[in-house]
């Protein structure tokens, strides 16, 4: 199976979504959280929309990407409200310690490259796979000039022959 650059968009989409559900969401002084949790977050369900999400690549079922991207950001945005107004009800000396951390860039990343892929925005699923390259022109030129040699000794000579 040869992988377009849509099925690269959209697998690199799948991975930084997977990937996004480990990396840190919130950092704090002693640590951070995740959103996977250990099994029990919202995380398991966005890795299950990235594992669906190959699934989908691989089988050339593009236009399912939007209801799996959807989905993880449903969860995505619910994740950020509900966070937002938990660390709201704090004090002010919590509010300034909690941060959000670099796991929602993955996972927002993740999200736009399944849609990018399923909507086809570039036009990659247009490429031919069978567009001649420099490579294949180079062998071509290599093949005609050894059949212009091949002509040239096996030609008759057009001299007349003298007696």
């Amino acid at each position: 199976m040869k992988l377009t650059s849509r099925d690269v968009i959209g697998i690199v989409g799948s991975m930084s979504l997977a990937a996004g559900a480990f990396a840190p969401l919130l950092s704090y002084p002693y640590g951070s959280i995740n959103y996977v949790n250990n099994g029990n977050g919202d995380g398991m369900f966005v890795l299950l929309f990235a594992v669906v999400s190959l699934f989908l690549i691989f089988g050339n079922a593009y236009k399912w990407l939007y209801l799996t991207s959807l989905g993880s950001m449903c969860l995505l945005v619910f994740a950020a409200y509900m966070l937002n107004n938990a660390i709201a009800d704090t004090s002010l000396i919590v509010r300034l310690l909690i941060t959000f951390s670099w796991g929602w860039i993955l996972m927002i990343l993740g999200v736009v490259l399944l849609v990018l892929c399923a909507a086809d925005i570039f036009g990659m699923s247009t490429i031919q796979d069978n567009n001649p390259t420099i490579l294949d022109s180079q062998i071509e030129v290599k093949r005609l000039r050894s059949l212009r040699r091949l002509r040239r000794v096996s030609a008759p000579s057009r001299r007349p022959l003298h007696m």
